[in-house]
């Protein structure tokens, strides 16, 4: 019982940290195009 708590919550904790690594990269490539955009502007 408390094996598969365990690998539930590791899973969880996975997922979790996948999707928090998702959003940086989106923050990461809006940031870019964002800078690339502004320097043509200039």
């Amino acid at each position: 019982m408390v094996n598969v708590i365990l690998v539930d919550f590791r899973g969880l904790d996975t997922m979790l940290e996948v999707l928090v690594l998702g959003i940086v990269a989106l923050a990461v490539i809006m940031l870019v195009k964002h800078r690339f955009k502004g320097g043509e502007d200039v």
